[in-house]
């Protein structure tokens, strides 16, 4: 009798361990991802990332809001701040996108340091191991054009950095000496072929061995670079992660950054270009990681001063954010 009760409770205690064991393994996979599974099952046909989560950003077309954009520019441009402004956004999930000047030229300036990034990422994956390689920073080839927007940390005269390194400075602190150091490296590298001019018609950029650095860049054209990079459309998933982190870290705290929340993280480039006292070009485009639905904007403009025009780009890039939180549901 006592062994059978033995048994019995032998018994309980084995299905009681292997309740336990279920519970633990099957702990990681929480609630959210049960969940997330069986909507994923229930929706087959449309994109789950959209419809399995807690909220939604409203797809519905911006035309109202453009139209509202346009007027709040017009204003801008009769109190003197701005003469020329243009806009592109698009939202990044399978969202509306909507232009304003779209197709409007500029001088790109300091932008076309992210298509040299996306030429020298695009060598590492032909030669690994290049992003280690070092360079010594000579001082010969800085040029002249003057930052009004300069660098907090710049190259010292005949120290040695690895290009990963000088790629990060001219990224995130759109240093000069950087891009310079590496245009020249690739000048070296391949002196027969423009690197960088395959890099500007790969990406849509132009379509000929045409120079890019002149009046001749639009925003719609230079925001598709943004879009490539996140929908892992032109390097390796490293190097797409890699390159949006690196803008990621712009020190430039101006311009889109400079009226959205701390907490929301932008991957942003921007670009200047004084050609006289009265002629004056500002830029900045990136994405714009609103929780659970990206957004990249780019917005270039033209006036007589710099401290205007991220005025402008800052009160621009505020409108857009506030719209796209009005439509969380």
């Amino acid at each position: 009798m006592k062994i059978r009760i033995k048994i019995q409770y032998l018994v309980i205690a084995l299905i009681l361990l292997i309740l336990v064991v279920g519970i633990i393994w099957s702990w990681p996979r929480n609630v959210n991802e049960v969940a997330k599974e069986s909507c994923d099952k229930e929706y087959e046909w449309v994109n789950p990332n959209i419809v399995c989560r807690d909220f939604t950003i409203s797809k519905v077309e911006y035309a109202v809001f453009k139209n509202k954009l346009i007027d709040k520019i017009e204003v801008m441009k009769k109190e003197g701040k701005v003469e020329e402004v243009a806009v592109y956004f698009r939202d990044l999930e399978a969202g509306p996108t909507f232009g304003i000047n779209d197709r409007m030229n500029f001088i790109p300036a300091s932008l076309l340091k992210l298509p040299v990034m996306l030429t020298l990422f695009k060598l590492e994956e032909e030669e690994s191991g290049l992003l280690e390689k070092k360079l010594t920073y000579s001082g010969q080839s800085e040029g002249t054009l003057v930052q009004y927007f300069s660098p907090e940390k710049s190259l010292e005269l005949g120290k040695s950095y690895t290009i990963d390194d000088l790629i990060f400075r001219m990224i995130a602190y759109s240093d000069n000496r950087s891009y310079f150091t590496l245009t020249d490296y690739l000048k070296k590298v391949s002196p027969d072929i423009n690197l960088i001019s395959e890099t500007y018609q790969e990406l849509g950029m132009v379509i000929d061995n045409a120079d890019v650095s002149a009046d001749d860049l639009s925003v719609k054209t230079y925001a598709s670079i943004f879009r490539i990079l996140y929908n892992i459309s032109y390097l390796s998933d490293e190097l797409s992660e890699k390159a949006l982190s690196y803008l990621g870290h712009s020190d430039f705290e101006d311009g889109l950054v400079r009226n959205l929340p701390e907490n929301i993280p932008i991957a942003h480039k921007f670009g200047e270009r004084s050609i006289s006292d009265d002629n004056k070009q500002l830029h900045d485009c990136g994405i714009i990681y609103y929780p659970g639905n990206p957004y990249s904007l780019c917005i270039m403009t033209r006036g007589k001063n710099l401290e205007y025009l991220n005025d402008v780009i800052g009160a621009i890039s505020q409108e857009v954010y506030q719209e796209v939180d009005s439509r969380r549901q």
